[in-house]
């Protein structure tokens, strides 16, 4: 499925009002870097911070990613606040998974259906009550609802760097 055009739109001058504010806010910050002026003048006047890029990058993409859902369903939130009752188990469990399929050897290949199996193998009634916030909510239009966290990784990879 493809973006509509309202919503190509949309991503287009959220963009463009992100990085221009990012340039403006920091532009009071310029050294003079006769290398950037010439590789890429415009940006050769910001003082380009990676991880101060990046940090902004990944809520722009917590946006972009609301607003390509919010095409297809009925209702998608970022930062969306879920509540429930987990037991002890079920956390440590949970916990447990997400250890595996981040730095498991072999890593831990995620599934759905097995993985919420599993969890609710040692959940039961009751438990703590316990609050997370998704980085993006989805109600889908037959009630399902979806979670995500949205995440860029980043591997080395013989001395360079790759999202």
């Amino acid at each position: 499925m493809s973006l509509d055009t309202e919503t190509r739109e949309r991503i287009r001058t959220y963009l463009l009002g992100k990085m221009t504010r990012y340039v403006q806010q920091n532009i009071a910050k310029v050294r003079h870097k006769p290398f950037h002026e010439r590789l890429m003048p415009p940006l050769s006047l910001v003082p380009f911070s990676e991880r101060s890029f990046s940090t902004r990058l990944g809520g722009w993409f917590q946006d972009i990613a609301q607003y390509v859902a919010s095409q297809y369903n009925p209702e998608a939130h970022t930062n969306y606040l879920v509540e429930g009752n987990i037991q002890p188990a079920a956390s440590a469990h949970i916990a447990a998974l997400l250890e595996a399929m981040d730095h498991g050897i072999p890593r831990r290949v995620p599934n759905r259906m097995r993985d919420i199996e599993e969890v609710l193998t040692v959940q039961s009634p009751g438990g703590a009550l316990a609050q997370v916030r998704t980085d993006l909510f989805v109600r889908r239009h037959a009630g399902e609802e979806l979670y995500f966290e949205i995440k860029t990784h980043q591997t080395q990879t013989r001395g360079s760097a790759r999202l």
